[in-house]
């Protein structure tokens, strides 16, 4: 058919009707070629393994893999002329296709570098292992009385 070609014999036409005929071959090539290559080159997730290390920055950001999920999230915020410490047992993983993603939302203990009293306050944590597992990034949210709200994207990359 040359419909949407234009005038019979106009300049393009020919070309047109050409293109027209083999669009539908090159269709189903590609959607088989694709077929053929899912799973091939579709990504390997792999899993964070139970006693990895991961540490990183800002914040001296510490990552200790358990066998059900990530037994301590340590890290530190700037807090006016301080520092804000904190540390997050049990945080869960969670398998997704680019990696396996960690959540917490809750209220945790913060410790001084200036040995001031510790106060308590609430933590937004998410972020992401790479799907090879030898890297993590994230966010980390607190809000703290004395420090106010602070907002920290941090890196991670494994230790041991």
């Amino acid at each position: 058919s040359t419909r949407g070609c234009g005038a019979e014999r106009a300049p393009g036409a020919v070309a047109c009707r050409a293109v027209r005929g083999i669009l539908p071959l090159l269709v189903l090539l590609g959607l088989a070629l694709s077929v053929a290559a899912g799973p091939a080159a579709a990504a390997e997730v792999r899993k964070p393994r139970a006693g990895t290390t991961y540490t990183g920055s800002p914040g001296k950001v510490e990552l200790t893999v358990g066998t059900s999920g990530l037994d301590l999230v340590a890290f530190s915020v700037r807090c006016g002329t301080t520092t804000a410490r904190a540390a997050l047992n049990g945080v869960a993983l969670k398998r997704t296709r680019r990696g396996y993603a960690l959540a917490f939302r809750g209220r945790a203990g913060f410790t001084y570098a200036d040995d001031e009293d510790g106060a308590n306050g609430s933590v937004t944590l998410t972020g992401r292992f790479s799907t090879t597992a030898k890297s993590a990034r994230g966010t980390v949210r607190v809000r703290v009385a004395r420090c106010g709200t602070r907002t920290l994207r941090w890196t991670a990359r494994q230790v041991r």
